[in-house]
């Protein structure tokens, strides 16, 4: 086996210029005179040997012609502990604890028969649950009930309201006279809650009534600037003197009756065909049928020159 060791083509190692001979090895030279090598293992001792000397024996005039072993000292390489994090423990360490093992989670029986009925009849008591309570409409007519808001207007400011409320609907007396029935966005645990401040359990509501089975029901609208309120998709005229006013509808058969909530103010007939009904929004079921003001209707009429009288119902006199 044999090995190059590096220096110039000839032979010679590279100029030692301003050192000693005695002060400077070549390891080219040095090793030279153990060539050939039987193996890597016996390079491998040979090279080490040399650098003990080098270190050891040889002064060097870098050093002032100290040893390099006088000057330094070995060290050994300085090594932190391995930390693990408490989630961790070390493979096959003898001393580390053994994991628990996990307890056996208890056995859950299913519910006896029993039991079955008990959560059903719970069920169905909360299904069931409504409440009856008393407010008073704000200023803002933007009255609010456990996050649900129900717009009653301005004018109805000051109002005392009686609510009927389920998980269904909610429904919005004054005196007695329904105003509004609205879906229902209040849950167990908010009627329950009205309970406990004060309200009145009470039987749920009935349902709403179905449109086209021949049964009164009412609708909110506001006329338009021109005097005409939309149902169904139909225009009926009902005055400009109405204009911008929120007015219940009520369809009881084939007749429309208008009425601010309380007093009839103009009866129309109905031409909505059965699918329009199906259409109508916010429908609910009818309250009591409103009556006509106690007092009797006034009108004024302004005489023509050439009449000697008014007329009523007719478009000249």
């Amino acid at each position: 086996m044999s090995a190059r060791f590096g220096g110039r083509p000839n032979g010679k190692g590279p100029a030692r210029t301003g050192l000693a001979p005695r002060c400077s090895a070549d390891p080219t030279q040095t090793l030279r005179r153990e060539l050939p090598f039987a193996s890597i293992e016996h390079a491998q001792q040979a090279v080490d040997a040399f650098v003990a000397d080098y270190n050891t024996h040889r002064p060097h005039q870098a050093l002032a012609m100290d040893r390099p072993a006088d000057r330094f000292r070995p060290r050994h390489e300085d090594t932190l502990p391995l930390r693990l994090p408490p989630a961790l423990r070390a493979v096959g360490d003898p001393d580390s604890e053994a994991a628990p093992e996990p307890h056996p989670e208890p056995l859950t029986m299913p519910p006896t028969q029993a039991e079955t009925a008990e959560l059903a009849a719970a069920d169905a008591d909360q299904a069931g649950l409504a409440v009856e309570f008393t407010l008073v409409v704000p200023a803002s007519g933007n009255l609010a009930v456990c996050g649900q808001q129900f717009w009653l207007g301005t004018h109805r400011a000051g109002l005392t309201l009686t609510l009927r409320a389920d998980i269904g609907t909610v429904e919005l007396l004054a005196g007695g006279v329904r105003i509004k029935n609205v879906p229902s966005r209040l849950t167990p645990q908010h009627l329950k809650r009205l309970i406990a401040e004060g309200g009145q359990r009470v039987g749920p509501a009935a349902k709403p009534a179905r449109h086209g089975t021949g049964e009164a029901v009412e609708v909110d609208r506001t006329i338009n600037a021109s005097g005409m309120v939309a149902l169904g998709g139909q225009q009926y005229s009902v005055g400009y003197q109405f204009a911008g006013r929120r007015l219940t509808v009520r369809i009881d058969g084939a007749v429309l009756h208008l009425s601010d909530g309380h007093t009839l103010l103009r009866t129309l007939p109905k031409t909505l065909a059965s699918t329009e009904m199906a259409r109508l929004r916010d429908a609910r079921p009818a309250g009591p049928e409103p009556q006509p003001a106690a007092e009797p209707v006034r009108g004024q009429r302004r005489v023509r020159s050439r009449a000697s009288s008014p007329s009523l119902g007719s478009a000249s006199a």
